[in-house]
Formats: structure tokens, sequence, C-alpha cells
């Protein structure tokens, strides 16, 4: 084994965080960006979670996954590859060739770096209190990206929200005096859904039918009075039935609007509570979406201050690199 072989061994022996570190000092402005660096974290992280669902856990002080676990981190991580093409990738992967996959031989597969260059890519030299500040400022890098994340996914949750209360129909149930039920009873198990009455079956059937009955005959004497196919006998006394028709209202029409009368009246008593169970249900309707408005706009300032951070922690890695004089 050369020599390069051997030290890149040993690099697979450390624990995945160093590993990490390892590899974010040595391509840091070659590959590896502050972006990018986030990435790394992440797998990092999401090789110390499969190493805890393994059968012999590490924890953080694991090194390697095992083929299983290997291939399922491919199946999460490079979810555009096909079975083969995985089986491929673990194959070019696995350099040292002993079935399993630490995240060092991951990152240079990954970024398509060689072993030798790996092995032989320059530290840096940072104090212990500058190289605790670095892990430090990455850590809180991956965790701010990691909150960044689950706020833009609340704010996609609040607008989806926004958008089903602006579609919000508030339909309330009439009262039980407003339904039919085809039995003929006020309420029944055995009939069809009851529905809501209208007007019309309250008696204002009753009044247009005597309405339309009265304007007919109106219609007819008219019709008789300037018809000169008849005598002036018969159209004069034609024309008087219509003025005395004209001057009375007649009983039955007059008994019809008394019960219509009656029947909006009733209508109206009726329609009030049910009014006034539909004010208030849109009043808690408009409530809700002020309360959804400023959810969002939280959640979007929120946001801005991560995303502050996130970018206050760049900086402060980017200081702490060039400090250590660690490859760019």
């Amino acid at each position: 084994m050369s020599d390069d072989n051997a030290k890149f061994a040993e690099l697979c022996k450390l624990p995945y965080k160093r590993q990490a570190l390892w590899f974010l000092n040595g391509y840091w402005n070659d590959v590896v960006n502050p972006d990018t660096a986030t990435t790394i974290w992440n797998w990092t992280r999401e090789f110390v979670r499969l190493e805890n669902l393994s059968t012999n856990p590490r924890g953080e002080e694991g090194n390697e996954l095992d083929q299983f676990w290997s291939a399922k981190f491919l199946e999460d991580n490079d979810v555009a590859m096909t079975q083969n093409a995985r089986k491929e990738a673990l194959r070019s992967i696995d350099v040292d060739h002993n079935g399993r996959m630490s995240l060092i031989e991951y990152l240079i597969w990954k970024f398509k770096k060689s072993v030798a260059d790996c092995a032989n890519a320059p530290q840096g030299s940072l104090t212990p209190e500058q190289q605790r500040e670095l892990d430090e400022c990455q850590d809180a890098l991956v965790r701010l990206g990691e909150a960044l994340e689950r706020l833009r996914q609340a704010e996609v949750d609040l607008k989806a929200e926004q958008e089903e209360l602006k579609s919000t129909q508030v339909q309330p149930s009439p009262p039980a005096s407003q339904q039919t039920h085809s039995c003929g009873l006020g309420v029944c198990t055995s009939c069809p859904p009851a529905r809501p009455l209208s007007l019309h079956g309250w008696g204002v059937d009753a009044f247009e039918a005597e309405e339309r009955k009265y304007k007919a005959e109106c219609d007819r004497l008219k019709g008789l009075s300037e018809d000169q196919a008849v005598s002036s006998v018969q159209r004069s006394k034609a024309n008087v039935q219509l003025q005395q028709l004209l001057a009375e209202d007649p009983l039955p029409l007059r008994k019809a609007k008394i019960t219509q009368e009656a029947v909006v009246r009733r209508v109206q008593k009726e329609q009030a509570p049910l009014l006034q169970s539909l004010a208030t249900q849109k009043a808690e309707v408009a409530a809700k979406q002020v309360e959804v408005a400023a959810q969002k706009e939280q959640v979007v300032q929120e946001q801005q201050s991560v995303s502050d951070q996130m970018d206050q922690a760049r900086a402060r890695i980017d200081k702490l690199k060039s400090m250590g004089g660690i490859a760019r």
C-alpha cells in the first residue's frame, strides 16, 4: 500500500465529523464554499443518523456505514440514480474495498477528488480556540439552515391555509321549522335529507295564483270593451265590469295578500337566528384570516433574521479560514 493510500485509510477511520473537517479544510474555496459546507454538514448528520440505525451503532464516533445503510444514503441523497447505478457507485466509492462507505470516501467520489489529493490536502494552522470557534460556527450554520427550511415550510403551510380560508363558504343549517320531509313530519329518520323551505308552499303560491286569475279577468274585460266585433252594449257592459274590478280588490286576493304578509313576517322571524349565525361565522372566518396573515408575516420576518444570522456565520467562517491559512 502506498503512503497516500495508507494515509487515506487512516482518514477513513476518523469519526464522521473529523472526516468532514478534513475535507472542508482541504478544499475550502476549491469545491467547498459556505453553501456546500452546509450540505456536507447535513450529510455528516445523516451518516450519524444511519449509523445509529445499524446493528452495532457508534453514533458520532462511527466512521463508516455498512452496505445496506450506504445504499440507503445514496437512495435518499442521490435520488436520480437507478438501482444499477447505485451498485456501481458503491463499488467506485469503496476505495479500500472493505464493503463499507466512510464519509470521506463518499466526499472524494462526490466532488471527483483523488485519494492522493485528499490525503495530502493542506489543513492550515488554527489555534485550538480558533478551531473550536470554527467548529461552532459550522455547527451553527447547519442548525440555522435547518431552521430556515422549517420556516419556509411553515410559510407554505400558512399560505395554503390562507387560500382555504378565502374559499370557505359559510352555510349554516336552516332551523327545523324551515325543513320539509316527504312523510309530512317535522323530524324523522326514514326520509332523505331535509331541504330548506322557500316562501312557496307557505301561502305565496296561492297568492300568485289569485293574482294571475285577477289579471286574466282584467285582460279579458279590457279586450272585450275594445272589441269592435261585438255590439256597443256588450262593450259598454264589459267596460263597466272592468272599472268595478279595478276599483275593488277581490276578496280572495285580499286574503292571499294577508296570508303572504303573515308568511313573510314568519319567515323573517325564523330567519333572524340563522342570519345571526351566518354573521357570527363570517366574523370568525375573518378573524382567522387576520390571525393567519399575522403568523405568516412573523414567519417571513423570522426567515429574514435566520438568513442574516447565516450570512454572519459564513462571514466568520471565511475569516477564520483565512486566519488559519487553510487551503483556498
